[in-house]
């Protein structure tokens, strides 16, 4: 059985699609963290269009080099669209287009609110869903003060393994909470105060504990 397997007339006498090698998802799989891997996927599509007539035109051209996304970002959705499981082989690479645009949009978005990333992801955790134009600055200010108070305000807070310490870490709530108790509009109840105050640090415990992002 394996000698027909990289024949294409194999495949064609039952209406499959014929995958060469270098186009199949476990080779996309194991290349996946090498910084070329945008143009692989290009290649593999280009490969599957050049082998089966029926697909020509139907598949982008150079889709995943042009989207622009960094090599561990189009790693870690090739990952999560493996382990999901539940696609067929032929609509692994939909998938993958359908993710990878969606994370585009996203990275996109923090220029569209006139944020950082960074700034953004606190925004996100301290929006609440009922909101005018000018709460949402105001929460705005508070994600860009919080990062500015916790990396460079005095006194410092952030402090070598600071979430091991009960004393560093009243420190760090403390100055959370002087930002938010500042920034956030009046319309923010003590309860939904209190609810975004721990979000924020948690956050920041988990960023602090395993070295990410803007706290690493």
């Amino acid at each position: 059985m394996g000698e027909f397997l990289d024949q294409r007339e194999f495949y064609a006498k039952d209406n499959v699609f014929f995958l060469p090698p270098e186009a199949r998802w476990s080779y996309i799989g194991q290349h996946m963290k090498q910084d070329d891997i945008a143009v692989k996927i290009d290649t593999a599509l280009h490969t599957v269009e050049k082998h089966n007539p029926s697909l020509k035109g139907a598949l982008p051209d150079n889709y995943f080099t042009r989207l622009g996304l960094v090599t561990s970002k189009l790693a870690s959705l090739i990952d999560t669209i493996t382990n999901v499981g539940g696609s067929s082989t032929e609509n692994y690479f939909d998938d993958l287009m359908k993710f990878s645009e969606s994370m585009k949009e996203e990275d996109e978005r923090h220029m569209r609110e006139g944020l950082t990333e960074d700034e953004l992801e606190l925004f996100d955790l301290l929006k609440k869903d009922k909101i005018t134009k000018a709460e949402e600055q105001k929460v705005k200010l508070a994600a860009k003060h919080l990062i500015l108070r916790l990396l460079d305000g005095h006194p410092k807070v952030l402090v070598q393994d600071w979430w091991k310490d009960g004393q560093t870490q009243l420190q760090v709530k403390n100055a959370i909470e002087e930002v938010l108790d500042k920034d956030l509009p009046e319309s923010y109840g003590r309860i939904e105060f209190k609810e975004k105050c721990d979000k924020i640090y948690n956050l920041v415990v988990d960023f602090s504990a395993n070295h990410k992002k803007w706290v690493a």
